[in-house]
């Protein structure tokens, strides 16, 4: 898992919102401030839009994910 300072790059990324070492909610960032002080969490099936923010020691954690296909070179 890799952390990012720049939330607003995350906007249609699938995160991991953590406090601490606890993880607050998993979900796809809808929009995010230009300097990364908060952004919001689309609603889904079980929770509603949701804004986290830096000053509240939010943290966004990003997973590598598998291709569904190879990358090729040249």
């Amino acid at each position: 898992m890799d952390t990012t300072a720049s939330w607003s790059r995350l906007v249609g990324a699938v995160v991991e919102i953590r406090q601490g070492h606890r993880v607050i909610r998993c979900g796809t960032v809808e929009s995010a401030m230009p300097d990364s002080s908060a952004l919001w969490l689309a609603a889904d099936t079980t929770h509603q839009r949701m804004m986290y923010t830096a000053a509240e020691n939010y943290e966004v954690w990003i997973r590598p994910r598998q291709l569904n296909a190879p990358i090729k070179f040249g």
